[in-house]
């Protein structure tokens, strides 16, 4: 590509620095997420009669960016080199099908200079719309256990496109739990597997905020052709899309058309579809057809302590096996959690103590004494509420619809189970006797013998109070 323009290593050398300079300053300028939708996209393709030449996925992207960064990158590259006075965006998807070329005028309002017409880059194969895969989530660095053997074997195969009964995939997990690693690891192995295919990931937030960009400067058919051109479309953090008709409308459109043209759908979340919140029964109808698998809590005390040692061979630290026993029995509510902790513990180097287990309750102390406090009644109904996208005032209320009465009786057996509160005592704090407590907590234990989806949920709950 760079010899198709006439650059000299060394000149390559010196604009691929340039280059990851003008990086570094816009993303401590604009932000993360910022940064991963608008910037991250841009692809350097080279300079010619004193203009930088970038490559984005489509018209929309280079309009946006021509508007908001564009002049600021021309800024920042000029600081570094003098020689350069304009700045060339072309659209080029990632099969080189087609180029659009857009050159912004020079700051001082003069028009830039001719560019010498050469072919049309092509976007390096399996490039992400927005956002780089991140080349620590591997199916090689996923640590495998009874909690998430399933999500493990069941994102392998939809990386392998080995059945088309998984499209959509649906993952769900409370965070902390590994649906980002899962979902980066099939990004990469579909990569690797189809070079020529073309792979977008994205947060249900930053397709929201695009959607919003789109409408607001009628680009909506580029909009449109950026997320149903993908061969493999990742979604993360979907809860965020809850609620929010519009941008559903658009992702049950969008997830159509892929599927319609053997696409793949890769979706994650908080909470699987039948319990997330807001969602359209449409919406929710078609991601309930695909397959729908969950990963939960890190379980197994064994599986902690293969997490935390791979932790600290990653850290090149040397923990004893008190301290990762010590850990493992005490950390329990995610992965993320467990590395944090360990982070923690292995930081005491940096102070020039030893690492062991009583210079890791000084470092977890705070976290410890939270997790040692049995929640109230007070955060159990806060967080059933929250769980079940209630008002407070409805699950205490004397209203009879199910969608109320199951919670309550969700947050009343809780409250026996994990307080020492008396039956009045509970009955009290929810409006009711305590013969209504006894029913209720019967009815919960029942029900998750013979309820997966109630027993799930008296899971996910408890773990968020007891994390």
């Amino acid at each position: 590509m760079e010899g198709r323009i006439g650059m000299a290593r060394p000149t390559v050398d010196r604009a691929n620095a340039v280059w990851a300079t003008v990086l570094g300053a816009l993303r401590a300028e604009v932000g993360g997420p910022t940064y991963r939708t608008w910037i991250d996209p841009l692809t350097f393709v080279g300079i010619s009669d004193g203009a930088v030449r970038l490559s984005v996925p489509t018209e929309f992207m280079r309009g946006w960016v021509e508007k908001h960064y564009a002049e600021r990158i021309l800024a920042l590259w000029a600081e570094k080199d003098r020689a350069i006075g304009s700045l060339d965006i072309v659209v080029s998807d990632t099969r080189g099908r087609r180029e659009i070329r857009h050159r912004p005028d020079r700051p001082n309002g003069a028009a830039a200079p001719p560019r010498t017409a050469g072919a049309a880059p092509e976007m390096p194969s399996g490039r992400n719309a927005h956002s780089v895969l991140d080349s620590r989530f591997t199916f090689g660095s996923f640590i495998r256990g009874s909690s998430n053997e399933l999500a493990l074997a069941a994102a392998r195969e939809v990386a392998a496109r080995t059945s088309a009964d998984h499209n959509p995939f649906f993952l769900h997990g409370r965070v902390g739990m590994g649906k980002t690693h899962l979902l980066h690891a099939i990004g990469w192995s579909f990569r690797r597997d189809f070079p020529d295919r073309r792979i977008v990931y994205v947060a249900a937030e930053q397709f929201l905020n695009q959607f919003v960009s789109a409408l607001k400067s009628k680009s909506m058919l580029d909009f449109k052709e950026l997320y149903r051109s993908a061969d493999l479309l990742m979604i993360d953090d979907f809860h965020f899309a809850k609620s929010k008709d519009g941008i559903q409308e658009e992702l049950l459109h969008t997830f159509k058309d892929l599927h319609r043209n053997r696409r793949q759908v890769v979706v994650a979340a908080d909470t699987a579809p039948a319990q997330l919140p807001g969602l359209g029964e449409r919406l929710r109808s078609w991601l309930n057809g695909g397959l729908t698998t969950g990963i939960g809590p890190p379980a197994a005390s064994e599986f902690r302590v293969r997490v935390l040692r791979e932790k600290a061979r990653r850290l090149d630290a040397v923990v004893p096996d008190d301290v990762i026993a010590f850990l493992a029995h005490r950390i329990t509510s995610s992965i993320r959690d467990l590395e944090g902790a360990l982070n923690r513990a292995v930081f005491q180097r940096q102070v020039g103590r030893a690492i062991t287990v009583e210079t890791a309750q000084i470092a977890l102390q705070d976290l410890l004494a939270s997790r040692d406090r049995p929640p109230t009644i007070d955060e159990i109904q806060a967080c059933v509420s929250k769980h079940f996208d209630l008002q407070l005032a409805d699950m205490l209320s004397p209203r009879r619809a199910r969608n109320i009465v199951r919670p309550r009786q969700i947050a009343i057996y809780l409250a026996k189970t994990l307080t020492s509160r008396s039956l009045p005592e509970i009955g009290r704090k929810f409006d009711r006797d305590h013969t209504t407590v006894i029913h209720a907590v019967r009815r919960i234990q029942g029900l998750r013998e013979t309820d997966k989806g109630v027993d799930e949920d008296v899971k996910l709950i408890r773990a968020k109070l007891e994390g």
